[in-house]
């Protein structure tokens, strides 16, 4: 006979010390996370889902392996945890006594459930109608304590008490309920329930809200954690913190005002508009989605800031959470969050680990489940919320629950899942009590994704000051065209900008522009030149856009030659900026950078222009590839030769709106519908951009030099944390399977997150030219050891003649 440890004396995990962690006190702890065992019939399920995650760890294969961890691994848990469930779930719903159609929605339940057991430590998958999800599996009920498990569950729900599952009933009962598996999901998913879907007040969300309650409940006291939220003294110093910083901001402002100048205006609408947006928030104190619609450098972020404050105190509201597309946006916005509210704001994307802090797997885990009084997140990591593809990532659902969500340039979400991003919103806001606050200068139609109109807060009644006209060039030129009118007309341009739509047509537009102003004249009368594109290490964009910075704040000469990479969240501040033809959108964006804060003395100027690349290619369709967006774009743009600010504005919401009439979702939404249904997979990994999965990662041992610098401390500190002394040194640290098998769990996180540092994204012919060990069976690959990628343009010259998207 097996040998069977007795359910009482089983383990969760190794003991720490004298402390020990019993298995049924674990279960108990996370079943009161996601269920309540006295409450409603659902609640009770919910517990019982809660009680039976881990109970798979009772099996005494695994016991020994907790007693022996560097044995081979346990036994699958999680199966065993989804079998018995739903066993007795059936039997509990074969009592209870309740008109069909509650029951049928208790079944549903039961079937979600199910899938979330199984899946709890991996990848989420579908439930299907004619196959239990373990029917794959074998299981081997002798090794477990099954009359121990049956004490335990009949004290919880007396309804089941009597003779305990055996070997072989457990055996009978998975034999007779696969059709009783495949007769419920018909029920739940019929006809009757998709008219249902059909009616409802609000879009189908599918949120994994049962899967972030387990996974939360289990991670939490696993790691024994507390939950971090903002608490009430907090929130009430950050109002008067914030409110002292703009009154500082404000007479810093008009203290620096040229004679003559027009930063006073701009200060003064900033403050006018600020005092507004909350005023109309305390007018609609009850809204679950609010929009703040103002043109850029109109002070969006600190206006958002402040209501979502009150918002907080006033419905005690358990943090704040921001969300950028880009970490150029998310840095400098957690930043003046920071120092605007003086609360701790936690940073949450793909270079996180390598703040300067103390990490652990607790902190990892308050990283990822957004634990902290304000959370700054990337909307890559909010769809990894919405759409997750394994069940850890739900946490982030976790921390969205009642809090106040900001959610910044939500515009810049591809059109293609712009409207299933918006029914998880108007999800989230229903049943997890979070409050939505839209900031942007061009807002794409709401409907059908949502199905109550956000509340603007900004004046209807406010005329913003024109800072910048606009002059739409029909004639298209290419790269030596472009250069030749840069140098001849805009000689003495102080601070230019010339924005390209690939990463190839920058690099060509670069080089023209540099050997023209090389021969024009003596060095220091003519400007510097800086590119900034995405084929740079993450280093060398960093130190890209701070020396931008340093020349603008200096007053230096400066002309940029960039992608759109510019376009969001860099506050760079230029005269003039010239913008091959983009779609509309992202002309908004690009004038954004123009005279952004009214202080020229006179209006700037963005110049938007067709452009060929070497005089035939038509560049715009590789990035921007929709022809609707494109056409109307087009159209738009041909109304006027010449616009002010306000005039491109106010053309916005025509261009959005006959995008949407143009633009069919149905399919993305019908694919929410059957994720609804439990075909997870139709949603699984979804992302916010469209992104070329063909790329591969090369590490380039760049930048050694600016690690000593303030802009390079912060990876210079992770290298001495690993005792590494070189940038090459990472790699070969990265290569040594025996050192990084060595590492924890942390310290892996760690260390990857400090290569990326200094990792570019190539497409795979890119990659031929300049990996040293391609063929090698390694994730990421090594730059060759030759000057392709250069100081002043890293590997630009690599798509100055490449034929597809490179973008950002």
């Amino acid at each position: 006979m097996p040998v069977v440890r007795p359910f009482g004396e089983c383990v969760a995990r190794p003991a720490e010390g004298e402390r020990q962690f019993p298995l049924p006190r674990h279960l108990e702890t996370v079943a009161s996370g996601v269920g309540n065992f006295q409450g409603q019939p659902a609640e009770r399920l919910d517990y019982l889902a809660g009680w039976m995650h881990d109970i798979g760890k009772s099996n005494e294969k695994w016991q020994w392996y907790i007693e022996s961890p560097r044995s081979r691994k346990g036994p699958p848990h999680s199966v065993y945890g989804a079998i018995l469930y739903v066993y007795y779930a059936e039997r509990l719903l074969n009592i209870w006594k309740m008109p069909r159609r509650e029951k049928t929605e208790l079944r549903r339940r039961v079937q979600w459930w199910c899938r979330d057991l199984l899946d709890h430590h991996g990848r989420l998958g579908d439930i299907e109608e004619t196959e239990v999800p373990w029917r794959s599996f074998p299981p081997q009920w002798e090794h477990f304590d099954l009359p121990g498990i049956h004490d335990a569950v009949s004290r919880l729900f007396p309804e089941v008490a009597g003779a305990a599952p055996t070997v072989g009933s457990l055996k009978a009962w998975h034999k007779g309920f696969v059709d009783t598996w495949a007769k419920w999901y018909m029920d739940w998913t019929g006809q009757a329930v998709l008219a249902e879907y059909e009616e409802a007040e609000a879009p189908v969300s599918c949120l994994r809200l049962s899967t972030a309650s387990l996974i939360r409940a289990d991670r939490f006291d696993a790691a024994q954690i507390e939950p971090r939220r903002l608490q009430r003294e907090e929130l009430e110093g950050a109002l008067a913190h914030l409110e002292k910083f703009l009154e500082d901001k404000g007479r810093q402002s008009a203290g620096s005002t040229p004679a003559g100048g027009g930063l006073t205006g701009v200060t003064a609408l900033r403050q006018r508009v600020h005092q507004q947006a909350v005023e109309r928030y305390r007018q609609n104190p009850k809204g679950d989605l609010y929009v703040l619609k103002l043109p850029t450098g109109l002070g969006k972020t600190l206006t958002a800031l402040r209501v979502a404050l009150e918002i907080a105190g006033d419905r005690g509201k358990e943090r704040i959470v921001y969300v950028a597309p880009y970490l150029t946006i998310l840095s400098q916005a957690a930043g003046e969050i920071a120092k605007a509210s003086g609360l701790e704001v936690m940073e949450h994307h793909s270079l996180s680990m390598t703040e300067d802090r103390e990490w652990d797997d607790k902190a990892i885990l308050l990283l990822e489940s957004w634990q902290s009084p304000v959370v700054a997140t990337t909307f890559n990591q909010m769809f990894r919320a919405f759409f997750a593809q394994r069940a850890q990532e739900t946490l982030r659902l976790a921390g969205l629950a009642n809090s106040v969500v900001i959610v910044d340039e939500p515009q810049i979400v591809d059109d293609s899942v712009w409207q299933p991003f918006l029914a998880m919103i108007q999800g989230a806001a229903r049943e997890m009590n979070a409050t939505f606050l839209f900031v942007t200068a061009t807002l794409p139609p709401l409907r059908p994704g949502l199905k109550e109109s956000p509340i603007p807060l900004a004046p209807a009644d406010i005329r913003y000051p024109d800072r910048y006209r606009a002059r739409v060039v029909v004639e298209p030129w290419d790269e030596k065209q472009l250069a030749d009118h840069l140098v001849g007309r805009e000689r003495d341009t102080r601070h230019l900008a010339v924005i390209l739509n690939t990463i190839g047509d920058a690099a060509r537009v670069y080089q023209e522009l540099s050997e023209r102003l090389k021969d024009a004249g003596p060095a220091d009368s003519e400007p510097r030149i800086l590119h900034l594109h995405g084929l740079m290490t993450p280093l060398h964009k960093r130190l890209r856009i701070e020396e931008m910075k340093e020349c603008l704040g200096a007053g230096q000469r400066l002309w940029a030659v960039t992608t759109q990479i510019i376009e969001a969240g860099v506050d760079v501040s230029f005269q003039k900026v010239y913008r091959a033809r983009p779609i509309y959108s992202s002309v908004i964006q690009a004038a954004g950078r123009v005279n952004r804060h009214g202080s020229e003395g006179e209006l700037g100027e963005i110049v938007v222009f067709s452009f060929l690349r070497g005089g035939e290619q038509d560049s715009r369709v590789w990035v921007y590839r929709d022809a609707i967006v494109r056409e109307e774009t087009d159209r738009s743009l041909g109304k006027a030769a010449e616009w002010m600010e306000h005039e491109l504005y106010e053309e916005v919401d025509q261009y959005f709106s006959r995008c949407s009439a143009r633009t069919n979702s149905a399919a993305k939404m019908q694919a929410l519908a059957q994720a609804a249904q439990g075909r997870w997979s139709a949603v699984s990994g979804w992302s916010p951009f469209e992104e070329d999965p063909r790329r591969v990662s090369i590490f380039v041992p760049w930048g050694e030099e600016y690690l000593e610098r303030p802009i390079g401390l912060d990876i210079r500190r992770r290298m001495n944390e690993f005792g590494i002394r070189g940038v090459r040194e990472i790699y070969e640290r990265y290569l040594d399977r025996v050192w990084m098998g060595g590492l924890s769990f942390v310290a892996r996180k760690r260390f990857m997150a400090l290569m990326q540092q200094f990792i570019v994204s190539l497409p795979p012919k890119m990659a031929l030219k300049v990996a040293a060990n391609l063929a090698d069976d390694v994730e990421i690959k090594l730059a060759a050891d030759t000057p392709k990628y250069q100081e002043d343009r890293g590997y630009a010259d690599l798509a100055a003649g490449w034929v597809e998207d490179c973008i950002l």
